[in-house]
């Protein structure tokens, strides 16, 4: 299979011959000089493989950054590459998958790329086992290289756009597709299948190859030996019956793979955001501030409590009181700028974080939340907040924990001084 590979090397020569070897073999290459320019590419690009250059790495800077790396790549393969004989004890065990030489014989090389990156794929096969998709019988080919569509069978191109293309280059406009149909009698169909795996809207798009077993084909030969990204063979001479099912079949597999990830990246947001308010909930809201890296000293926190809540939860039931926490929180975030972090943290407390923020423009935007709460009434029952805000550029290092601390203090008094006002320590 065709890869996407980051290679992290401080002096790009000493690996330069590695590059260079799976360049020919079609494969894309990211090269980088450190670990922090690998994770900018690895967060942008959909990466099957990290190689890492390991000779003299025994500094404490390498075994950290390295250890960063390896947990923001989750499943993508690490490899060492030396350019020595020793043998690296102290790295065994940080979390490398291999280890290779540099002078490794390109066939050894291939091999393994192969085996890495499958496994790495087969993971994600394994995550898409019992997951439902609704059956569409519309379909889009995009054939390449061929004279005539003939070969195609009838009960194919029911419900069915062909896009047929005679030319290819990287340059060419390819509209997104179910299906790739390659003639691999054309001397650019392997190119073409490498060129197509590495878009990044054609990841998981199925390429099929069609031949004729009459025909010596050079192409066929050379894919059945590397391969280039494409997902199966299908000789057109055979009865269309089994060229049918190999194509819905392939289909479906797409169809299956877009539908998994719509479902995984629907839980993920699920799990982020609380069902009731529509908003982030607590533990994403903990979650972004643990691993947000930069300093505080420009942001704030403004916690929210909505006041008498518990009366009216007490005199009109559950059902009214989430609807009116529902209103609250669009409110909230129709104040509020796009950047900024708002979360239920409570039953009827909300918390904002503010990042780059002064402290004039987060004292505006918490009595702009205050005004237009106070100006509108959910089905004739007024709805106040009390609003503490904590502005951390105030005082110097100060603790995210001691800033929401503080800012629930004032939100407090101003509770206890009546509701519906905003207090600033």
């Amino acid at each position: 299979m065709v890869a996407r590979i980051v290679i992290i090397d401080d002096s790009q020569l000493n690996i330069r011959r590695i590059s260079l070897n799976l360049r020919r073999l079609c494969h894309s290459v990211f090269t980088v000089k450190s670990i922090v320019d690998a994770m900018k590419i690895i967060g942008t690009e959909s990466i099957d493989l990290v190689m890492i250059s390991i000779s003299d790495q025994k500094s404490e800077d390498f075994l950290g950054n390295f250890l960063l790396l390896r947990n923001f790549c989750g499943i993508i393969p690490i490899v060492g590459i030396m350019d020595n004989n020793k043998n690296p004890i102290e790295l065994l065990n940080i979390g490398l998958d291999d280890i290779i030489n540099i002078k490794i014989p390109n066939s050894v090389l291939l091999k393994k790329v192969d085996t890495l990156a499958e496994i790495k794929n087969a993971f994600n096969q394994k995550l898409l086992n019992n997951v439902f998709i609704e059956t569409n019988p519309n379909k889009k080919i995009v054939t390449l290289f061929y004279e005539n569509l003939n070969f195609l069978p009838s009960n194919i191109l029911k419900n069915t756009k062909i896009v047929s293309l005679n030319s290819w280059s990287l340059e060419t406009n390819i509209p997104n597709a179910d299906i790739y149909i390659i003639n691999s009698e054309n001397s650019d169909c392997l190119k073409c299948c490498a060129d197509i795996r590495l878009r990044r809207d054609d990841m998981y798009t199925p390429i099929l190859l069609t031949y004729q077993h009459s025909i010596k084909n050079i192409n066929i030969q050379k894919a059945m030996k590397i391969n280039f990204g494409f997902c199966d063979f299908a000789d057109i001479t055979q009865p269309m019956i089994s060229l049918t099912c190999r194509i819905n079949s392939l289909i479906r597999y797409k169809k299956l793979h877009e539908s998994f990830l719509k479902n995984l990246e629907k839980s993920v947001y699920l799990s982020s955001i609380d069902s009731t308010t529509e908003v982030y909930n607590r533990s994403f809201f903990e979650e972004y501030i643990k691993n947000k890296k930069e300093n505080f000293n420009h942001c704030a926190i403004v916690m929210i409590d909505i006041d008498k809540f518990k009366a009216v939860n007490d005199k009109f039931g559950h059902s009214f009181a989430d609807l009116m926490l529902r209103h609250i929180s669009t409110t909230i975030k129709n104040c509020v700028r796009s950047s900024d972090i708002v979360a239920r943290y409570g039953g009827d407390e909300f918390i904002i974080f503010m990042d780059s923020v002064s402290r004039a423009t987060a004292s505006m935007i918490a009595h702009r939340i205050r005004k237009n709460l106070e100006n509108f009434q959910y089905q004739n029952v007024i709805c106040t907040v009390s609003i503490g805000v904590c502005c951390m550029n105030d005082q110097k290092n100060m603790s995210i924990q001691k800033a929401i601390s503080e800012a629930d203090k004032v939100m407090y008094n101003a509770k206890q001084n009546g509701g519906n006002a905003v207090q600033i320590c």
